[in-house]
């Protein structure tokens, strides 16, 4: 009989301490699925923001975006674009996703101190349902995640190689043939080796880098989606213009950003040939120290044999009308270590430079007026020096015509338009001082690295 009283005390004992245990049991296995299932969302929310970051990234480097508040919305429609996809496409691996209460602060870029990279950031929230722990009260209905990825976009920096420098437009003319089919080969037309290079213009403020656009820049009328520059490489191997993009900078690359200081060539030519300001010159003051051409209206014609000297052109006092032709029909006489300044002063309203042979003395054509200067080549021709024009007020009144001919040197111009079949282009350093940019602070382009990375000095808001 004691026996049988234990054995029932035993079996009471066992049902009362499973009746305890077991809510405990269910809470802690719920919590188990619960919180796994939110480490489950954790990851799945953190890939989705790495691949958005990353994508952003990339549209922000291609398109030229800025580091600023609203600055990046392509970069930011990209990244939204991913995180949609996820969230409600086909195939969705998360629910609930918001970005963050704060859309600033959802999608951002900030550039390092020293300009040299520029971090784009995807913050994601997700609210992750409690299907077992609910059952504890209001707190545990479901629990907020969060997940940051930050990619960081390295800036393309110059090298002072600059084949063009220019403060507000490039407009480059049927540069491509069948611009609707870039996998067609051999369709590359106008070729440039060495930097296409944009610039603010004052040589001392690098942030400038990031306010300039795209919509600044029109490589080919026939499409305004294509950023990139082709090299003689890529025209002499016959590549379709997605190859060349592909192979890289030795066959495509996109335009960068300089510091360079618009005036500086124009006051080192101004000083080499002691040369007076324009409000300030006379008569006298001119005659003193350089050759004059002065007649009112035409000017008349500088042919290559009046290119052994350096030149100085005004028209009359007062006059501000002048029209010169400059006629090059062979080859300029002298060492082709010793270039040949010739200046055009703000009285000179038409400059047509007729490049009818190759000039081999390199010259340095520098107007500081705000007319026209148009250079047209003829085929087979080349030039070699600088052309200069930093003050022309439009990109059609600083006009070149390829027209088969080559160009060597650098070209620094406030706007600049390249029209008239086919032409080469290519950077040559002859050692003139104001020519070369200073490298910049660098700016992203197609052609920057991007990867992910965590800054170690930048505060996100």
């Amino acid at each position: 009989m004691i026996r049988k009283f234990v054995n029932r005390n035993e079996k009471g004992a066992v049902i009362v301490f499973f009746a305890i245990t077991l809510p405990l049991f269910l809470m802690l296995v719920g919590g188990a699925i619960d919180f796994g299932n939110a480490y489950i969302h954790k990851s799945r929310l953190q890939n989705t923001a790495d691949a958005a970051a990353l994508a952003g990234a990339r549209v922000y480097a291609i398109n030229g975006e800025k580091a600023t508040v609203g600055g990046h919305p392509l970069a930011d429609e990209e990244a939204r674009r991913y995180v949609e996809k996820d969230a409600s496409g086909e195939g969705a691996t998360l629910r609930n996703v918001v970005t963050n209460v704060n859309e600033t602060s959802a999608y951002q870029a900030k550039a390092n101190a020293s300009g040299s990279v520029v971090y784009y950031r995807v913050l994601l929230k997700e609210t992750v349902p409690f299907y077992f722990l609910r059952i504890l009260g209001d707190n545990f209905k479901s629990v907020d995640i969060k997940a940051d990825a930050v990619a960081a976009i390295s800036a393309t920096t110059g090298n002072g190689k600059d084949l063009f420098l220019f403060r507000h437009k490039l407009k480059i003319v049927n540069s491509i043939d069948s611009p609707d089919n870039f996998d067609l080969a051999n369709k590359i037309r106008v070729t440039f080796d060495g930097n296409i290079a944009f610039t603010d213009g004052g040589g001392a403020n690098p942030d400038n880098a990031s306010n300039f656009s795209y919509d600044d820049l029109e490589y080919s009328t026939q499409t305004r989606e294509l950023k990139y520059f082709f090299t003689a490489k890529a025209k002499e191997e016959g590549l379709s213009i997605n190859e060349a993009i592909k192979k890289g900078e030795e066959y495509a690359f996109p335009r960068i950003f300089e510091n360079y200081d618009m005036d500086l060539l124009g006051k080192t030519v101004k000083e080499k040939m002691k040369l007076p300001d324009y409000k300030e010159r006379t008569k006298e003051n001119w005659d003193n120290y350089h050759t004059l051409f002065k007649t009112k209206g035409d000017l008349g014609t500088i042919e290559s044999s009046d290119l052994e000297n350096n030149l100085a052109i005004t028209a009359d006092i007062g006059n501000g009308d002048g029209n010169i032709d400059v006629s090059i029909g062979s080859k300029i006489q002298g060492s082709t270590s010793d270039p040949i300044y010739v200046y055009f002063d703000e009285s000179i309203y038409m400059i047509n430079v007729n490049v009818n042979a190759s000039n081999e003395r390199p010259l340095v054509l520098v107007y500081t007026g705000t007319g026209k200067l148009h250079i047209n080549f003829s085929s087979g021709s080349t030039f070699s020096g600088v052309i200069y024009a930093p003050n022309v007020p439009d990109y059609d009144n600083c006009l070149i015509n390829n027209n088969g001919g080559s160009f060597e040197g650098t070209i620094i111009a406030n706007y600049l338009d390249i029209q008239g079949g086919q032409g080469a282009y290519r950077y040559k350093d002859f050692g003139i001082s104001g020519t070369g940019g200073s490298g910049g602070s660098g700016q992203v382009t197609a052609s920057s690295s991007v990867k992910l990375s965590e800054p170690d000095d930048i505060t996100w808001d």
